[in-house]
């Protein structure tokens, strides 16, 4: 639900409540930790219930959820609070089994020491397995934009779960971009990293078209072992300084990219997110005047799952703002599954 008015008596009785409940009866790995307390951020004052959940995200037993562990991280991040950023980052870590995702996500908290403890919930994660496998491949290839790209497609024509905006979708983003291209001052935008893939390419293909040494693209993402991944690969494509992974929920990272870098700074919009909320994130980035003028704004997957809202507003509701063009094409190492890009 969104509040259209903030009720201070109301919200601080609810917080106050909940702070009270909050150690009897949480249930450590639940996704209702996530919804409280990214409830009590949005319409009150966090800092009692952050503080509890900082320490049950960083002792043994404590929480797992990764949702958890992603906003407190976009709550660093939106802080500039590296420190404590990197000790949780540590944490998860010590998490995870010894494997090349471990590798990833210590990195990130530019630590040389692996705090000992014995691996949670996510050592029986059967999709951060996969992750590490995908990692296990990527580590081998030269460090350049083509060798990690060709790896992970490699790795996805014999992984079904690997999902990626390769092949027809590829060209059909790259003539996108190409079409107008974010001037100096515009950066590409991606809803939903994954494992970096497209960051990579749009990094590449902007800093080709324009030169200079300036950030190209960002990119949001929710779960922070996804970050991690993406960012590991950017790395290893030698292009961490031309795109970031931003990580937290979309609704609320969207601000950030406006403080960060302007209004009218998003020259290009890639959504391959939930197609059920395009037609929200869309309408969001408009209200926040996020979108450069001429923009190009491609969307993923809009048949299978679909996202039927989002394609009536571009091509009927909102026809006068937008020039709409569908794309058919198979899916990504699935030649017999069709898919739309708009």
């Amino acid at each position: 639900a969104r509040m259209l008015f903030r009720d201070p008596p109301l919200m601080d009785a609810i917080a106050s409540r909940a702070l009270i409940s909050f150690d009897t009866s949480r249930r450590p790995g639940e996704q209702e930790e996530y919804a409280l307390l990214w409830s009590i951020w949005r319409v009150g004052d966090p800092e009692s219930l952050l503080a509890k959940m900082y320490q049950s995200a960083t002792e043994p037993g404590g929480t797992t959820d990764a949702l958890v562990r992603g906003f407190l991280l976009a709550v660093d991040a939106w802080r500039h609070d590296a420190a404590q950023e990197m000790r949780l980052h540590a944490w998860i870590s010590a998490t995870l089994p010894p494997s090349a995702l471990t590798s990833a996500v210590c990195h990130m908290s530019a630590s040389t020491d692996r705090l000992h403890i014995a691996p949670q919930c996510e050592s029986r994660n059967p999709f951060y397995q996969r992750l590490s496998r995908l990692l296990d491949a990527t580590s081998t290839v030269p460090c350049s934009p083509e060798g990690v790209l060709r790896e992970i497609e490699c790795f996805g024509h014999v992984s079904s779960w690997l999902k990626v905006a390769g092949d027809s979708k590829a060209e059909v983003l790259a003539c996108a971009i190409e079409r107008r291209p974010p001037r100096r001052g515009e950066c590409t935008l991606e809803l939903g990293a994954f494992v970096g893939y497209s960051a990579i390419r749009f990094a590449r293909q902007v800093s080709a078209l324009r030169g200079g040494l300036d950030l190209c693209g960002i990119s949001l993402e929710i779960d922070p072992i996804h970050v991690a991944v993406s960012r590991h690969h950017l790395d290893r494509a030698s292009l961490s300084t031309r795109a970031e992974i931003w990580v937290g929920q979309l609704q609320d990272t969207m601000f950030r990219a406006v403080e960060v870098l302007g209004c009218e700074s998003i020259g290009f919009l890639f959504m391959d997110q939930r197609g059920t909320t395009f037609h929200e994130d869309l309408a969001q980035l408009e209200h926040m005047k996020a979108l450069a003028a001429a923009s190009q704004c491609t969307a993923d997957n809009t048949l299978k799952p679909g996202s039927p809202v989002y394609l009536w507003h571009v091509a009927i509701g909102a026809a006068c703002s937008y020039s709409t063009s569908l794309w058919s094409m198979s899916e990504f190492a699935l030649e017999a599954i069709e898919d739309w890009q708009a």
